[in-house]
Formats: structure tokens, C-alpha cells, sequence
């Protein structure tokens, strides 16, 4: 009886040992130094414009919030029919005639507000408000309205560019200016995917994806030289947006200040970025018990899960999407519960951005589609395109003549087939 006792001390003590082995943290605190420190940095993208505005956007757009946030509520209480209405218009379902006259009023009441929305993403500091950066802690308070308020002055942008479109005017004043408020429009999008991680990325996609019908309407009816500005300026933006691997660097210090709140003291956290440590402090996510009693062990997974997913995105983009859920697959089935919990399939959201690149890069090949026909008076094949534009070379994308036009479309990747139509010029 007592050596049984003496072997199930020993086992006991090593198992412990094992455990305490595995909840360690010190390696893991100085990583997350300096990936924390990494991703703190100020952020930077290239502006659109000739002649940037000598300011940051942050500081532009928080004064317009409150107003895009009352705007935004007002159209929230407009029966759903008008809701329904007033989409179908700025998508291109419904002539612009169709539009109701409550959505009329609400694009004539703020139409200085959205040219000021869209001013803001000429400044040439980028400078994200706090309220709006997933990595800091005020983007988590209950009271935070977030991006949607922008969202809606994009809507209206779209719904404006329309209102041109149909006046039928299309002096080279009006072209410019529908020229240009597609590509600030499309900017908005291009701001909002360097508010970090996933988030950011998604309302990202969100912008481009209710603004993508509008501005191809704007490609189709400008002129040449116009549809040159058009198609170089959503290049710029394109070029711009936050890269998924970014995002997943975002997602991981993300996840790790999570697990570091119940792993770390008040002067290790104080070690980190303010930002940082402010956000481990607030963090919206609730561990399980077990997390938060090893809370080494559920940060280890998420450092090594990631490690994983970097590799994955250094693999050819035809192969990314199926080895981040293979890596999301094979931690789903460890043995090991604490992993199981912290894990997550990045590879549904790595085509959603895939889709925000390949939209973009539609409305290019749509300009120089139009180009091409121009100067040939015929539509170019795929192919054809790709020469004439190297930066369409990867985009998945297909065209059809019909009726005299060209019917341009992305596959139906799980976020809906992207079709747009161009027409000859006259």
C-alpha cells in the first residue's frame, strides 16, 4: 500500500511538473512584446490623390459620426418596402425614376455631409480613431456605434453617383465628378481595412461589395480618358488594402492579449504597448475556467496555430484557402481541449477578401474592356486583357458578348456570382 502510494505521489508531482511546464509564459510574454509592438505602429497606406489634404482621416471623420449616426437612424425608420426600393436603385435593379421619395430627400439633406465623408480619405495621415480600431479597448464599449455609420454615407455615395447617372448631363464636369466620388468612395473601404483584424477586413469588403455595381455603371458612360483615371484609381486602392496575411497578425495578437490578461501580472502588462495592455484589460472575450486557470497553454496553441497560418499564406493563393482550414481542421481535432477551444477557420474569410480584391479588380478590367473596344471595335478575350493589364493577370474572371455589350463576372465563390456589364461607347 505505501509504495502504491509513493508511485501515484511521484505521478502526481510529475504530472505536475508537466503541467506547469506547459503553462509557461515567459517566452510567449516577450513574443508578444514584439509582435504587440509591431502592430501598434502607426499604420500608413498611400493616398488616391494628387494633392492630399494635410491631416489625418481620424481627425476629419469624428466630427462627421454623430451626423452619419443620425442620419443613419432616421433611415432606420423607414418601412422596409422603401428599404427594399431604395437598395434596388443604387444596385442597378430599378431605374432610378423607381427611387422612393424618402430616399430622395435623405440623398438631397446630406449630400455635403457624404462629400465630407469622402473628402476625409484624401488626408495623408491615416490615423484611425480609437473608437474604430478593433485593437484598441474604446472600439469595445457598449455605446460604440463603429463602422456602420460609414457604411451608410457610402450608401449614399452610391445613390448619388446614380442621381448623376440618370440626370443624363454627362458634361465632362459630371463625368469627373462621378469619377471621383467612386474612387473616394472606394477609399472609405480602403481606410477601414487598416482598422485591424478581421473585423476591419470584413466591413472592408462590405464597402466595396455595395459599391462595386455603381461605380461599373460610372466605367461604362464616362469617357476614355476618364475610364484611364477610373481604372488607375481603383488600382491605387486596391494596392492599398490591408493584405490577409496582415489581418491574421492582427487575429493573433488579438487572441494572445486575450489569454495574457489571466497570465500576466500588472507590471509585465504595462510592459506592453498602452494600447495593448489597455485592450488585455478590456477584452470582449470570456475564457472558459480551464483557460483561465492555464491560461499558458490555450496562448501556446494560438501562437502555434498561427505560426501555421503564415506558412499557409506563403503558398501560392490558388492554395491558401484549403491549407488554412487544414490548419483550422487539424487543431479542431487535437487531443488537446484547451487548443480545440482557441482554434478558428480563417479560410471562408481569407475568399471573402479574396472577393474585395478580385471586385476591384473587375472594375479595371471593365475599363479596359471598354478601352480595348474603342480602339479595336471588338470585346478582347481574357487573355487578350490580361496583356494589356499584367495586374489582372491572377483574377478569376470570365466575359460574354451579348446583345452588343459585355457581361464581365467573378465565380460564385460563396459570397454570390459578380457580374457587371459594359457597353460600346457611341
Amino acid at each position: 500500500m505505501r509504495r502504491a502510494l509513493v508511485a501515484f505521489g511521484v505521478g502526481a508531482a510529475a504530472l505536475f511538473c508537466v503541467v506547469l511546464w506547459a503553462n509557461r509564459t515567459q517566452d510567449l510574454y516577450e513574443r508578444l512584446i514584439v509582435d504587440a509592438r509591431a502592430t501598434y505602429r502607426p499604420e500608413k497606406r498611400r493616398v488616391h490623390v494628387d494633392e492630399p489634404l494635410d491631416a489625418g482621416f481620424g481627425d476629419l471623420l469624428k466630427p462627421l459620426l454623430p451626423r452619419l449616426q443620425a442620419a443613419r437612424d432616421e433611415y432606420g425608420k423607414l418601412p422596409l418596402r422603401v428599404h427594399e426600393d431604395c437598395t434596388a436603385v443604387r444596385e442597378g435593379n430599378l431605374p432610378f425614376s423607381a427611387l422612393p421619395i424618402e430616399c430622395s430627400d435623405d440623398l438631397e439633406q446630406h449630400r455635403p455631409l457624404v462629400r465630407a465623408l469622402l473628402e476625409a480619405t484624401h488626408a495623408s495621415r491615416l490615423e484611425i480613431p480609437p473608437e474604430l480600431d478593433t485593437l484598441r479597448a474604446e472600439s469595445w464599449r457598449p455605446a460604440n456605434h463603429g463602422w456602420p455609420p460609414v457604411q451608410y454615407g457610402a450608401k449614399l455615395a452610391a445613390l448619388d453617383i446614380r442621381a448623376h447617372l440618370a440626370a443624363g448631363q454627362m458634361t465632362p464636369e459630371v463625368q469627373r465628378y462621378v469619377v471621383d466620388e467612386c474612387i473616394d468612395a472606394l477609399a472609405l473601404g480602403r481606410e477601414v481595412s487598416h482598422s485591424h483584424a478581421l473585423i476591419g477586413s470584413m466591413i472592408s469588403a462590405a464597402l466595396v461589395g455595395l459599391l462595386t455595381q455603381s461605380c461599373a455603371a460610372v466605367i461604362d458612360r464616362v469617357s476614355s480618358e476618364e475610364k484611364e483615371r477610373a481604372a488607375a484609381g481603383v488600382l491605387r486602392i486596391r494596392q492599398e488594402l490591408r493584405t490577409f496575411k496582415a489581418v491574421l497578425g492582427d487575429e493573433a495578437v488579438f487572441s494572445e492579449l486575450a489569454s495574457s490578461v489571466s497570465a500576466l501580472n500588472a507590471a509585465e502588462l504595462d510592459r506592453l504597448p498602452v494600447e495593448a495592455a489597455a485592450l488585455a484589460r478590456a477584452h470582449p472575450s470570456t475564457l472558459s475556467m480551464w483557460l483561465r486557470l492555464l491560461p499558458g497553454i490555450g496562448w501556446r496553441c494560438t501562437v502555434q496555430e498561427h505560426e501555421r497560418l503564415a506558412l499557409a499564406m506563403a503558398l501560392p493563393p490558388s492554395q491558401r484557402e484549403r491549407e488554412l482550414f487544414e490548419v483550422h481542421d487539424v487543431t479542431a481535432r487535437s487531443w488537446n481541449p484547451l487548443c480545440r477551444e482557441m482554434t478558428g477557420d480563417f479560410s471562408k474569410l481569407y475568399v471573402r477578401h479574396q472577393n474585395t480584391l478580385d471586385r476591384l479588380e473587375l472594375l479595371v478590367a471593365a475599363a479596359h474592356a471598354d478601352l480595348f473596344f474603342a480602339r479595336t471595335r471588338r470585346w478582347p478575350p481574357v487573355d487578350d486583357l490580361r496583356g494589356d493589364a499584367p495586374d489582372l493577370a491572377s483574377t478569376p474572371m470570365s466575359f460574354n458578348a451579348h446583345d452588343g455589350g459585355l457581361r464581365l463576372e467573378l465565380p460564385d465563390g460563396g459570397f454570390g456570382c459578380v457580374s457587371l456589364t459594359v457597353s460600346p461607347d457611341e
